[in-house]
């Protein structure tokens, strides 16, 4: 019996959505002599903050410190290593459904003594249907380039992938970097997110 004669070809797929959820993730740091001081000084700009968040209807639940440390640093004076202080980061993830709240979260932030803006990551909640929609894609895609090329070889195509492997990555995400926030009333767009796919499939001819 002689061996099946394959092709082996990548199929790409994509849906394209308007996102349903923002992530925001920004901070405070400061820095003193102590750590005790840096902490309360830390600690009442933060406060400012989440109160500014919460008057514009972030609830707490909504809120989630994902970084908090206490560095010391230095300073080096011709060659020689200086103690300076200590450093506080306090990070938070803000999570919201009303995506047009973005800038205005920002710049509530900002405005109240926040002073890193680290990013802002629009996405889609529940992604599974249209992952399947792509994968739909990807898989016809994938189709149409084997019936391309055994058109091109006047050979006749099985149209029935012997062997598909699914080759798809994460969740969508559109990214905003903290480097483009400005403090002045950030307009922030969240435009929309595509929903990838891909396969590599292997199909056998005559």
């Amino acid at each position: 019996m002689e061996d099946q004669l394959t092709l082996t070809v990548n199929g790409e797929g994509e849906v394209s959505v308007m996102p349903d959820q923002a992530e925001i993730t920004l901070g405070v740091v400061t820095e003193a002599e102590t750590v005790s001081e840096s902490q309360q000084v830390n600690n009442d700009i933060f406060s400012a903050v989440i109160s500014a968040l919460n008057e514009i209807g972030i609830e707490d639940s909504q809120i989630q410190t994902i970084t908090y440390r206490i560095e010391p640093r230095y300073d080096f004076v011709e060659g020689v290593q200086q103690f300076r202080g200590y450093e506080v980061t306090h990070m938070i993830n803000i999570k919201v459904e009303d995506i047009t709240q973005a800038g205005e979260i920002v710049d509530t932030a900002v405005a109240n003594g926040a002073n890193v803006i680290q990013s802002i990551q629009f996405t889609v909640a529940d992604s599974t249907d249209l992952y399947r929609q792509a994968l739909q894609l990807a898989l016809e895609d994938a189709k149409g380039k084997a019936m391309a090329m055994t058109e091109t070889l006047n050979v006749t195509l099985n149209e029935t992938p012997q062997k598909i492997i699914e080759r798809s990555g994460g969740a969508p995400v559109r990214m905003y970097d903290g480097a483009a926030f400005s403090t002045q009333a950030t307009p922030i767009q969240a435009g929309t997110i595509s929903v990838r796919a891909s396969v590599e499939a292997v199909f056998s001819y005559q």
